[in-house]
């Protein structure tokens, strides 16, 4: 970063007087750290200020509005899983600091993979389980062309036979909620007091409002980004299974959506190379899962066992 944390927190505020004088009235006393994503073409500046320490969030101007309204509305709907916002102008927003550490340092730390794990699943599934839900219909069209989207031109029609596996499980109702929409080790944040808070939700543009994709999400994020020396197979398995297993799900329908969204997951990950697999190993292993027949996906262990028998098969190296 050729900048330091200082200058990009002055250039910010030298654009928008409203911020300016909203921290001038805080008292800046440090500018500790600042986080530049130039794939996202976004700046985190963490500010201590007199009252406390705070973060601003600058987004690109294109997703500015739809990353603040998003933000809000996860608010809204799970008051203490998300750090409340302070103000806003344009494409900043102020927003309070989250305590602890995100879930794969916690985990890197204390080495109780099992604890965490259940813990975030637990919290999570009780604060889905109290927000209110409403019925829609997921957008079929939409959710093929993102996934054929994700696939080489040469693999497309092997990728579209195997999303015809799931036409019915994606296209049916089922009770729908406001989502994360990118759950993962990373943005899941853990504290002493066993607090849990979530940053950086992603716009639900395709509509899709299913518990599924965040549980999914987070199962695919625990197998691809945790430290490269934690991996092995059981412990990758008893993870996974202690959090999906913490949700407490029963309906078939939703885990057949669960493993859909992983499939899924797994072929978007496979756009950059992860902390244990390639790019190919994470493609192969989201397009075998989808060729698999969602009627046999009746359990939790059933989920998880058939993912672990595909990595298995393409060798991945656990």
């Amino acid at each position: 970063m050729s900048q330091s944390p200082e200058e990009l927190l002055d250039q910010v505020l030298r654009a928008d007087p409203y911020l300016a004088d909203y921290f001038n009235e805080k008292e800046i006393k440090s500018v500790p750290r600042a986080i530049q994503s130039p794939w996202m073409d976004s700046l985190i500046i963490f500010i201590m200020t007199s009252l406390g320490k705070v973060v601003l969030k600058k987004s690109p101007p294109h997703s500015a509005q739809a990353d603040k309204e998003v933000h809000q509305l996860l608010l809204n709907a799970y008051p203490n899983l998300y750090p409340n916002i302070l103000t806003s102008s344009g494409g900043v927003y102020v927003m309070e600091h989250v305590n602890g550490r995100s879930v794969d340092k916690y985990v890197s730390d204390s080495g109780d993979a099992v604890q965490a794990f259940g813990l975030v699943g637990q919290v999570l599934s009780r604060a889905y389980n109290d927000a209110g839900r409403f019925q829609l219909r997921r957008s079929l069209d939409r959710q093929i062309a993102y996934m054929l989207s994700l696939g080489p031109d040469m693999d497309n029609q092997r990728l579209r036979s195997a999303i015809s596996n799931w036409e019915d499980v994606i296209a049916d109702n089922y009770p729908g909620l406001p989502i994360h929409n990118d759950l993962n080790i990373h943005n899941v944040f853990l504290d002493k007091e066993e607090s849990i808070k979530l940053i950086d939700p992603k716009p639900d543009v395709l509509g899709i409002k299913d518990i599924a994709k965040d549980i999914a999400r987070f199962l695919a994020s625990v197998s691809t980004d945790m430290p490269i020396n934690w991996y092995s197979l059981n412990k990758l398995y008893v993870s996974l299974l202690t959090f999906l297993e913490s949700w407490k799900v029963e309906s078939t329908e939703i885990l057949q959506r669960v493993m859909f969204y992983l499939a899924q997951s797994f072929l978007a990950f496979s756009r950059w190379d992860s902390n244990k697999f390639t790019r190919d190993q994470l493609y192969n292993l989201g397009i075998r899962l989808l060729e698999l027949n969602p009627a046999i996906l009746t359990s939790s262990t059933v989920v998880l066992d058939a993912t672990c028998e595909v990595m298995n098969e393409i060798d991945l190296d656990l």
